[in-house]
């Protein structure tokens, strides 16, 4: 009777951990079945948010403007995206009813567009519209060419413009407005017609007269400019005048001709001002490393010691005191740069030449009240 209580009691306690361990082994077996779950779980949503998104291009264009963006460089940024697969793309004319009928559904102004559907909303395709400039609608996004294009409103071409050059070919020093120009070209300016006039011409005259231009070089430029958006930014922010429908820029930075009095203004002469006595005073030769810097435009250098009869002059005339210095012609005050920073070198004559009295400022320089030979401390 005790060996079969034992046998129950023993039975019994196996009974009991086989079941223990069921239970663990379920509540493992469920873990390992949460873990694939949410796992796959991941996979699949990483997968679709990788997955390329699917669309359907519909380009609208017009034949009649070769000069216009072509809808296919609208179209191909779209394509050759690794983010995208086109499930379908077609291309309607401008002049068909179906094309008139999306530009009125969708609000087009501009042609050639670009109408996107299908899952346009996608997350890892969106920030590619914003890079395009498109317009999210509900049901699809809008890309519209940048100029030249099509007004879809009146059909009217906008973006080709006109420039003109006025010159004065005989001033070979005076400045160049080829680099406005070339910026305007990188800003994407598509012009169809460009021709340089001499400023003395009757075209030219009329140019001048008409756009009120007070310096030569200068450029006028058709109002079809407008049509490009960081150029009609420069327009307002230089408070640009249209008359007649142009706007002229003439040249800020000398030298160039003031029309007023038919002189060309910038051409900077320099008088290098030496004392052979001193063998330790500074190079006067340093300040033709400097100058260049302002943009002085220097056409005529002369060097005279104050030993010989003109450099005596000069001293007594401009009230000069120490040496080596030297004089800069009226003209340097056309150059902002330098007359802006001039009071911190030096003065302006009554004459209007400006006498450089900043001596320490370069090195040892001779003090001639004193007769003494000037190191200045550090």
């Amino acid at each position: 009777m005790k060996s079969r209580s034992v046998r129950r009691k023993v039975n019994v306690g196996r009974e009991k951990t086989s079941l223990f361990t069921k239970v663990i082994l379920f509540f493992l077996f469920g873990i390992l079945l949460i873990e694939i779950f949410v796992t796959w779980n991941m996979i699949s949503t990483i997968k679709e948010k990788v997955r390329p998104a699917n669309l359907d291009l519909v380009s609208i264009s017009d034949s009649s403007c070769i000069e216009c963006t072509t809808v296919r460089s609208l179209s191909s940024l779209i394509e050759n995206n690794n983010n995208t697969k086109i499930k379908s793309m077609r291309t309607l004319d401008f002049s068909s009813q179906e094309a008139k009928s999306l530009i009125q559904q969708y609000g087009i102004q501009k042609i050639p567009a670009v109408i996107v559907t299908g899952e346009f909303k996608k997350e890892n395709i969106v920030f590619l519209w914003g890079q395009l400039k498109g317009r999210m609608l509900d049901t699809a996004v809008v890309i519209e060419a940048n100029p030249p294009y099509v007004n879809a409103s009146n059909e009217n071409k906008e973006g080709l413009a006109t420039l003109l050059t006025i010159v004065d070919s005989s001033c070979k020093d005076c400045v160049t407005m080829d680099t406005f120009v070339s910026s305007l070209k990188q800003a994407g300016v598509k012009f169809v017609r460009e021709k340089t006039l001499e400023y003395n011409t009757t075209e030219a005259q009329a140019w001048i007269s008409s756009q009120n231009i007070q310096r030569i070089p200068a450029i006028v430029l058709s109002k079809d400019v407008e049509a490009y958006d960081t150029v009609k930014q420069f327009l307002i922010q230089t408070n640009a005048t249209q008359r007649q429908g142009f706007y002229a820029y003439d040249a800020t930075t000398p030298p160039y001709i003031n029309l007023s009095t038919g002189k060309i203004v910038g051409l900077v002469s320099v008088i290098y001002i030496t004392d052979s006595s001193c063998s330790t005073c500074y190079d006067v030769n340093t300040h033709k490393t400097i100058l260049p810097r302002f943009g002085l435009k220097v056409v005529n250098e002369s060097t005279y010691d104050i030993n010989n009869t003109i450099g005596t002059q000069l001293l007594a005339q401009y009230n000069i005191t120490k040496v080596p210095t030297i004089l800069v012609s009226p003209d340097a005050g056309y150059y902002l740069a330098f007359e802006q920073v001039w009071p911190t070198a030096g003065t302006v004559a009554s004459d209007g030449w400006f006498v450089f009295r900043g001596t320490e400022q370069m090195g040892v320089y001779k003090d001639l009240s004193s007769g003494k030979v000037v190191t200045p401390q550090q």
